[in-house]
């Protein structure tokens, strides 16, 4: 899964494609509506084996997306994102808990 934030300014999307192209098209596809959102040719590098976009992604915050990217009709990449403005490094979407022991069970905070 790739995380993203809401913005107006380009992000970078890097990923493992199936081949490598310069140019390729996306499908966005919001979870929660299951609308989507195309973009065509875009501008498509190499770097260490991954694939990387720099796009400005029309993305809302707290809600999860699905991407294919395609070259042509073959589809080179298929993936999850979730947009987020706080810090990724201090992000989690998980309740905080305790462990109580060696039982498996634990306290909820």
């Amino acid at each position: 899964m790739k995380v993203l934030q809401e913005s107006a300014l380009s992000q970078t999307l890097t990923f493992i494609p199936r081949s490598h192209v310069a140019l390729v098209n996306y499908t966005l596809t919001n979870e929660s509506t299951n609308t989507s959102v195309s973009a065509t040719d875009i501008v498509a590098t190499t770097s260490g084996g991954y694939l990387v976009i720099d796009e400005i992604f029309t993305l809302l915050e707290g809600v999860f997306y699905n991407i294919e990217v395609t070259s042509g009709t073959t589809v080179i990449y298929r993936g999850r994102i979730f947009c987020t403005n706080q810090d990724i490094d201090t992000f989690t979407m998980n309740t905080d808990y305790v462990s109580k022991g060696k039982d498996n069970t634990y306290a909820i905070i």
